[in-house]
């Protein structure tokens, strides 16, 4: 985690190169509709929603990209577009050499509403059957 936190400000600097954007820091983001969850994506720009992953080795990148180069946590995504209320979210994983390398893949994500609605019900339903009644013996 310390590798990701200390990398990720050069890891920023060469995607919003790359794209040709300003990524603003940003916070957590919650909605009125869905107010127990949240999201709290590493930025955000006009148009995107930004996910910055720096692992420490190659052996690490495989929990973010696929063999098929897609990325592993797509419903990751979904949220964070969903709560910051974007059509597009770009997942960039630098290269575990970020500091030599300089490489960095990025993965566009559509927003896929469906897909992102039966998600959340799923965390809704969660809330509502094992944490809501836990919290309401504490009232």
């Amino acid at each position: 985690m310390k590798h990701g936190k200390k990398l990720e400000h050069e890891a920023r600097q060469l995607v919003e190169k790359k794209v040709g954007v300003v990524i603003e820091q940003c916070g957590f983001h919650t909605s009125p509709d869905r107010p127990m969850m949240g999201a709290s994506p590493d930025g955000l720009s006009d148009e995107y929603v930004f996910e910055i992953k720096c692992p420490t080795s190659e052996k690490a990148m495989k929990n973010y990209i696929l063999s098929d180069r897609n990325i592993a946590t797509k419903h990751y995504a979904q949220i964070q577009m969903y709560f910051a209320k974007k059509q597009k979210g770009l997942f960039c994983v630098a290269n575990h050499d970020l500091e030599s390398s300089t490489e960095i893949s990025m993965h566009l994500v559509n927003f896929d509403a469906i897909s992102c609605e039966e998600l959340m019900e799923k965390c809704t339903k969660f809330w509502e059957t094992a944490i809501f009644p836990v919290l309401e013996r504490y009232k």
